[in-house]
């Protein structure tokens, strides 16, 4: 009878959207319907803690099970994941990739995904690239500078450093985005090697063979390519085989206000306490009460709709086909 009169109801059509996204990060994951029912459970718990809706922190853990492969490692983190949900208003799918890209450097427990997260919210208050628009906008950058050597906080924190002094420098998220991609990418040309080295005295890479932190080569380049005014510095760097996205980045923290915000976007250190702060204030407003209110009511339906649905499902499957 519940199963008749929820039938065309709201909370049949929820309970079977996320029955089939269950399904479908269980076959992807290897996990068991049981398992899978469990772990919805729990994430749904945790969206009702940190008061954020449960289907972004379900995307969340999909998206990191997409690029990861590991799912337990995003479900050992969840709480991390929603708080940051919480925090920076982003979208759970945007936060999920953002999250993904923090065991290429080598980041696995909740302390250090958690002091990666808070570096970068902080980073986010200091300049004008957010936690959102990093979530949203700069995971290509961490892939790429995590593949030339970046690992730990140190590393997560080097892009953001650079994407907050590089949004000063073209005032627009994408091309701050595309700058410090072709930053990165710039700095491992040979040619750009070589002329650093023999020109500048600068080098790329440590003695580890891995690129040296991005913020420091930024400060360096800067600091020797603009020695004789800007004119100067545009033929020398465009000499070097720099892009014209770089160029302006580096010309840009060469000075004044550029050079001053960029050693102080260095100087922020995130602990993880920030970013539960924030959590905890976005968790008061009256929207994250009724987000609250709506998960604390599906998780009640949906443990009342499981068993009848199952059963339902269980009398459709066991009919045989040339009846119906």
């Amino acid at each position: 009878t519940m199963i008749a009169g929820l039938a065309s109801g709201a909370a049949l059509r929820e309970f079977a959207k996320t029955d089939r996204q269950l399904t479908g990060l269980g076959i992807a994951a290897g996990k068991t319907r049981d398992e899978m029912r469990n772990i919805f459970d729990g994430i749904q718990d945790t969206a009702i803690k940190f008061r954020v809706d449960d289907s972004e922190v379900l995307a969340a853990l999909e998206n990191v099970n997409k690029t990861t492969g590991d799912l337990d490692f995003g479900i050992q983190n969840k709480g991390m994941i929603a708080a940051s949900i919480a925090a920076s208003g982003s979208q759970g799918d945007s936060i999920g990739g953002l999250f993904s890209q923090f065991p290429k450097f080598g980041l696995q427990t909740e302390k250090q995904t958690l002091a990666a997260m808070d570096t970068l919210n902080l980073l986010g208050k200091e300049g004008a690239f957010e936690l959102k628009d990093i979530a949203e906008k700069g995971v290509r950058a961490f892939s790429m500078y995590s593949a030339a050597g970046g690992s730990g906080v140190k590393g997560v924190k080097d892009v953001g450093v650079v994407l907050e002094s590089a949004i000063d420098a073209t005032g627009n998220r994408d091309t701050a985005a595309t700058a410090t991609e072709n930053l990165i990418r710039d700095l491992q040309l040979p040619k750009v090697v070589d002329t650093l080295k023999k020109k500048a005295g600068i080098n790329v890479y440590g003695k580890d063979g891995k690129m040296r932190s991005l913020p420091t080569l930024l400060e360096e380049i800067a600091k020797k390519s603009g020695s004789k005014g800007s004119e100067k510095q545009n033929k020398r760097l465009l000499e070097a085989g720099f892009n014209q996205d770089s160029i302006l980045l580096i010309s840009s923290a060469t000075s004044g206000k550029g050079a001053e915000n960029l050693k102080r976007y260095q100087s922020v250190v995130g602990d993880g306490t920030g970013i539960m702060k924030d959590a905890e204030y976005a968790a008061k407003d009256f929207t994250s009460a009724l987000t609250s209110l709506n998960v604390t009511w599906k998780k009640f339906s949906n443990s009342n709709l499981a068993g009848p649905v199952q059963d339902l499902a269980d009398a459709i499957n066991s009919v045989d086909q040339k009846t119906v």
